[in-house]
C-alpha cells in the first residue's frame, strides 16, 4: 500500500466522520434540557400548577431561585424559577386554577381509562380539589358547572388556604 493509498483512505474516513460528528454536536445543542440533566426555567404559574397537583420534589430556594424536580408522566424534570415570581399571589391563583381545570377534566366520564390505579389517582385528585376549593360536589357535571361559572372570579386566599369567589 502506497502513501497515496493511505492518504486516500484517511480522507475517506475523515470525510465519513465529519457529517456524523457535526450532526451529533448539533443534536447536543438542540436537545431539550430535561434530556441532558440541566434545569429548565419555568414560570411561576407552572410552578404552582405542579405544586397543586402534588408533582414537586426536592424543592429548595438557592440564590433567589426556587429549584427542584417535577414528575409528569413518569418523567422527572429539574426546574428553576425566580423566587420573587413564586411569591406573586396572581401567579399562585393562575397555577391553581390550571390545576383545578385539569382535575375537573380528568373527572369527565371516559377521560381516563377505568383502572384501579386511575380510580385511586382520581380519588387523590378529588381530595386536592376539595381542599383547594372548600367544596364537595358529587359529580363531574357539578364541578364543571361551578368552575365554568366562577373561573374568572376565583382568587387564591393565603389566609383561608382556599379559593374565594370575588365579586
Amino acid at each position: 500500500m502506497t502513501r497515496r493509498d493511505l492518504w486516500t483512505m484517511w480522507l475517506a474516513i475523515v470525510g465519513a466522520l465529519v457529517p456524523i460528528l457535526a450532526c451529533a454536536a448539533q443534536q447536543r445543542e438542540t436537545e431539550h434540557p430535561r434530556n441532558v440533566g440541566q434545569r429548565i426555567e419555568i414560570d411561576a404559574p407552572t410552578y404552582w400548577f405542579y405544586e397543586a397537583m402534588g408533582m414537586l420534589q426536592g424543592v429548595q430556594t438557592v440564590n433567589g431561585r426556587v429549584e427542584g424536580t417535577f414528575t409528569e408522566r413518569q418523567r422527572a424534570t429539574r426546574f428553576a424559577v425566580p423566587a420573587d415570581q413564586v411569591r406573586d399571589p396572581a401567579a399562585r391563583t393562575a397555577g391553581y386554577k390550571q390545576a383545578v381545570a385539569r382535575i375537573i377534566g380528568y373527572m369527565r366520564p371516559g377521560a381516563v381509562p377505568d383502572t384501579e390505579s386511575n380510580r385511586q389517582y382520581l380519588r387523590e385528585l378529588q381530595t386536592k380539589l376539595k381542599a383547594m376549593t372548600g367544596l364537595d360536589f358529587a359529580t363531574y357535571d357539578e364541578w364543571k358547572q361551578w368552575f365554568d361559572a366562577n373561573r374568572e372570579k376565583l382568587k387564591w386566599s393565603d389566609e383561608k388556604k382556599v379559593f374565594v369567589v370575588e365579586g
